[in-house]
Order: C-alpha cells, then structure tokens, then sequence
C-alpha cells in the first residue's frame, strides 16, 4: 500500500520522523525502519529521519503487506539459550528481519515464534536483533530477550567489544599465509540499500585456515 502526503507550511522545521509520528500515528521506531527501508521518500528522494521538513514537501510512504502466516517449522538450531539471551546457528539463505519487499519468514520471527521476547526489545520486526548477517550468509546469532540484555549487547558490538570470524571459500591461490583487508566501506548514510565509500576505513585481518583440492579420477 502506498499513499502520498503534502507537508503544508509550517511554523518551523520539524524532524521527519517526528512530523510523521503525528500525522500519521506510528511509532517513531516504526518510522525509522520505513525509513532505512527507503519506503518513506520526500520529494521522490530517501532522506535521513533527521531529515528537516520546512513545508511544501510530498512524502510518499509505502507500507508492505503483512505477511499471512509466519513458517515456524523454519529450522532454526539453537546453541544456547537463557533469560536474557538466544543464541542460534543461522542457516543461510534466510533474512534475519524484514526489509523492504521481504515476503518470506524471517530469523526474528521464526525464533520469537518460539521463545518470547520482552515487548518492546528493539524495533517492530527487528525485535532483539543487536548484530546482523546477510542473508546469504550462515553463522551464530545473538538476540536479546530483555531490555538490559539489548542495551548491553548494542553497547558491546558497537564498541567493538565481540570478536567477528568468518570463513569464505576463495578460488584460487593466496599469495601470502596472512594479510590485511583495509577498506573505506560503510552503509551509506542516506541510500540504506547501497554501501559508501567514502566513510569510515574497515580493518580485517585474513588467514588460511585449510586447503582444498578437486580431484579428478
């Protein structure tokens, strides 16, 4: 469903996501996803939700149906699990949250399916979500249940507290036994489905860990 609104003149600049927490009822949260979903778009344009609104503008605003059903029969393995926290091995080919045209059952909603999460733990449709992988991607997942859980567990990933590994399978041979990925590549601040780079520089560090042959007999 998509619907188009005009911002009329007003007194002041106003915040995107606060002018439209008003007019339309939602929750800013639910906003800010619409946003970095590129469903929300002033003047055929993604925007920031700290976007100023001065008057004038057309907001278009695209909500995607609801899904009917939720598959919970998704085989989600499950590693560990307490009051606070669920810790799962994502399989790959499935979306840990909804995005923008995502149709199928996503991680968050096979899992909360099963084990409750604290009302109001994180966004609507991201509920509990404090790190991500891609979707093609498969690996350990941790989801908060509780708001002190969330609360710490963002703190630490964004402090770059939690060590990352992953493994890859590269075709060819590495030149060297260990090296280093120095890159400036971020999620752009504005387009949320493209990637910059032209902000912060990413450091990784790479290392072989087997070697595969193919044999032909």
């Amino acid at each position: 469903m998509k619907k188009t609104l005009k911002v009329p003149k007003l007194p002041q600049p106003i915040r995107t996501d606060i002018y439209l927490s008003k007019v339309t009822g939602m929750s800013r949260s639910r906003v800010k996803d619409l946003i970095n979903d590129e469903l929300i778009l002033v003047d055929n344009q993604p925007v920031k939700q700290s976007h100023k609104l001065r008057g004038g503008e057309s907001i278009s605003i695209t909500i995607c149906k609801q899904k009917e059903t939720i598959n919970t029969t998704i085989d989600i393995p499950l590693i560990y699990i307490d009051e606070a926290i669920i810790v799962v091995n994502k399989p790959p080919f499935i979306s840990v949250h909804t995005g923008a045209g995502e149709k199928a059952t996503t991680l968050i909603e096979a899992v909360s399916s099963r084990y409750p999460i604290e009302s109001g733990v994180g966004s609507k449709g991201r509920e509990g979500i404090v790190h991500r992988l891609d979707k093609d991607t498969s690996g350990v997942m941790v989801i908060a249940r509780t708001h002190i859980a969330y609360n710490s567990l963002i703190r630490q990933f964004s402090s770059h507290k939690v060590a990352k590994e992953y493994i890859a399978v590269v075709d060819g041979n590495l030149p060297l036994n260990e090296g280093e990925i120095k890159l400036p590549i971020a999620r752009h601040p504005i387009h949320r489905k493209r990637i910059s780079h032209e902000l912060e520089t990413r450091v990784d560090w790479w290392r072989p860990v087997a070697q595969l042959f193919a044999l032909r007999v």
